[in-house]
């Protein structure tokens, strides 16, 4: 095989074989170079892009439809002063072309700076794009995926987790929330770190921290302990008073039985009297009382005889 700048090739026969980028010369029966900007076995196909040039070997940085096979990008060669185009050089590139670089006869870019494209380059980048031509989409960790559209910068800030201008890098061990500005909590049981984008410990809190983060309830627990001493005080206190109360209603009743059973005592002994049995009888004039007291004394008397004899 011979390599391009060789005139001859490899030749079997009339028709000859020739390398890329070459043709058989009928005539001259040799393998000739193919005009700038074209190859093939009968050089009549055009350099792919981005090639042009003699063999195709130089490579274009412009857009596909800049790109002549045979020169290149256009530029303002030609000018004296850089950024002017036009038959006599009055007409100023657009400010966005790629190092002020246009085509010398219409002024189109051969590339855009970052955040715009557009064959002028005067289109700015749709959301979630930015950089040269729009051609890089923002981090997926910038908040609503919103981002500058020259260097991607999230102009919304990051989601839990991430930090940076670009939002790619993640929360630092011991951090975390949006742009990695809050502290995990200390209380983390087994010394665990914190979930990067909400600060909740994995395995729980140390004793006797709560809530998701072993934090925010410090404060609720230390006054729930208070609460319940309260609590078993209030209940002491309470069992003292009802037993003080028992006692005292005791003592009363045994002093109130005590001072009956004085009294009882200090009573005088009763006196029976008898009286003698009167009798009523009724007349039609006027109520007689009989007297039957000689009745009860004759028998009394008798009974006293009857006891002396004896």
């Amino acid at each position: 095989m011979c390599m391009p700048g060789n005139d001859t090739c490899n030749q079997t026969g009339p028709n000859g074989q020739c390398c890329e980028h070459y043709r058989w010369n009928k005539t001259t029966r040799e393998c000739t170079l193919c005009p700038q900007g074209y190859t093939g076995e009968t050089c009549d196909a055009k350099c792919p892009y981005p090639t042009y040039g003699v063999a195709c070997q130089s490579v274009c940085a412009c857009q596909r439809m800049l790109c002549n096979v045979v020169t290149g990008c256009p530029v303002t060669d030609g000018c004296q002063t850089p950024g002017r185009y036009g038959q006599k050089c009055d007409l100023t590139c657009p400010s966005t072309c790629q190092e002020q670089r246009c085509h010398i006869v219409d002024g189109s870019c051969s590339g855009c700076i970052a955040g715009w494209a557009g064959d002028f380059c005067n289109k700015t980048c749709k959301a979630g794009w930015f950089g040269s031509n729009c051609s890089e989409n923002c981090s997926d960790n910038c908040i609503d995926q919103l981002c500058d559209n020259r260097h991607g910068n999230c102009t919304r800030g990051c989601l839990a987790g991430w930090m940076g201008r670009n939002c790619t890098r993640e929360c630092p061990l011991g951090l975390f929330g949006a742009n990695c500005k809050q502290w995990c909590s200390p209380h983390c049981a087994f010394n665990d770190t914190c979930d990067k984008t909400n600060g909740s410990c994995p395995r729980g809190c140390q004793y006797p921290f709560k809530g998701s983060n072993c934090d925010f309830r410090v404060m609720l627990q230390k006054a729930d302990s208070v609460s319940s001493d309260n609590d078993i005080q209030y209940a002491y206190i309470g069992v003292i008073v009802v037993l003080a109360t028992l006692n005292m209603s005791s003592c009363a009743v045994f002093i109130f039985r005590r001072r009956r059973c004085l009294d009882e005592e200090q009573k005088p002994s009763s006196v029976y009297i008898t009286y003698p049995t009167q009798q009523t009888i009724m007349t039609d004039d006027t109520n007689v009382y009989l007297e039957l007291h000689a009745t009860t004394n004759d028998d009394s008397n008798h009974n006293r005889s009857s006891l002396s004899s004896t």
